[in-house]
């Protein structure tokens, strides 16, 4: 899994099974390999590149992904290697979304069964393509009522009166906190410390939350584009200090998460992702709902979206729905994503 904040390629050798009508799972290793210096480029700039660049970068970028994995899994066998790739454009309003890393040249190094771009056929018929992650956390956290996962974008999945799976990007979270303290050289303010120097200023707030991406109806998924085409510009164009822009950001997603779970009468969640370590963004959310808020052990906070994604391809090799249209808004639901060898 390569998330968009591009904080690393996440890798989780995970055993799954089924017992008492139910499905387990157990996270055998896991760890985060940091992107060299030039690959940080290459994926920050993919958007921008040719045809034919883009194509040798997918390829180049499987290759690299079969290699990191071997050396992951230093001999050690596996069913299958299933593959999020890395995000380069998603516009599920004009019918695609592109994720490199390609599975021909992932299963040409690793030599295994591999599965990858589960998001492409959800778009085609209509769905957002996103979020993806909801069927993991009905079928392997099933204890929550929901589930808020806090990454470059925030993402809850929750259990509707019908019992069906109800989800959707609520706001912006990591993208936001990574580009306001750039500036000081910073990849990210660690546990919200500098936010909290800082004053929500109402008026910021507000145009936050008249954002057009805001007001969006479920189910909706954000991509890069709609951050870099209205949040950032918004928040270059005001005149605050990093401190207070942090904390009203802050105020933003808090409220946006908060109101989100109590109106959808979520009882207990369970929250993952690198948000999770930003105390003063957790205790803002916390404040403004009676929801019990659990916050993940360390391997859920950070390698909970490579453990689903790699449920996800089990479930496309047994020909089991892993993408739900009530959470996508796709026509219809199925087995998504493309298998490169044999099973």
């Amino acid at each position: 899994m390569s998330g968009t904040s591009l904080d690393g390629l996440d890798l989780c050798l995970s055993e799954f099974w089924e017992e008492d009508g139910g499905w387990r799972y157990r996270i055998e290793d896991a760890r985060t390999e940091s992107y060299s210096n030039e690959w940080l480029l290459k994926l920050k700039n993919s958007f921008a590149l040719s045809g034919t660049e883009l194509c040798r970068l997918d390829r180049d970028y499987g290759h690299y992904l079969g290699r990191t994995s071997n050396a992951f899994l230093a001999g050690r066998n596996v069913d299958l290697i299933s593959s999020h790739g890395h995000t380069v454009f998603h516009r599920p309003d004009l019918r695609f979304t592109l994720q490199i890393g390609h599975g021909g040249a992932i299963h040409a190094e690793a030599g295994c069964l591999v599965v990858n771009d589960f998001r492409s056929e959800d778009v085609a018929l209509g769905g957002q393509g996103a979020p993806l992650v909801p069927v993991g956390d009905a079928l392997l956290f099933s204890k929550y009522d929901g589930c808020l996962n806090l990454g470059g974008f925030s993402n809850l999945s929750w259990k509707a009166e019908n019992n069906e799976r109800r989800a959707g990007d609520i706001v912006p979270v990591n993208l936001v906190f990574s580009h306001l303290v750039s500036p000081l050289g910073l990849d990210y303010d660690a546990g919200g410390e500098l936010g909290l120097k800082g004053k929500v200023q109402p008026t910021l707030l507000t145009k936050l939350h008249e954002l057009p991406m805001m007001q969006r109806n479920f189910p909706r998924s954000f991509g890069r584009e709609d951050l870099e085409r209205e949040a950032i510009p918004l928040l270059n164009s005001e005149n605050e200090s990093i401190f207070d822009a942090l904390a009203t950001c802050r105020e933003w997603m808090a409220m946006g998460i908060s109101d989100a779970i109590n109106k959808n009468k979520i009882s207990s969640c369970l929250l993952s992702g690198g948000g999770s370590y930003n105390t003063g963004l957790v205790e803002s959310i916390r404040a403004k709902t009676d929801c019990r808020l659990e916050v993940g052990s360390s391997q859920e906070i950070e390698f909970k979206e490579a453990l689903i994604f790699g449920f996800l391809g089990l479930l496309r090799v047994l020909g089991r729905e892993n993408v739900w249209k009530e959470v996508t808004g796709a026509s219809e639901s199925g087995s998504r994503g493309s298998i490169w060898g044999n099973f």
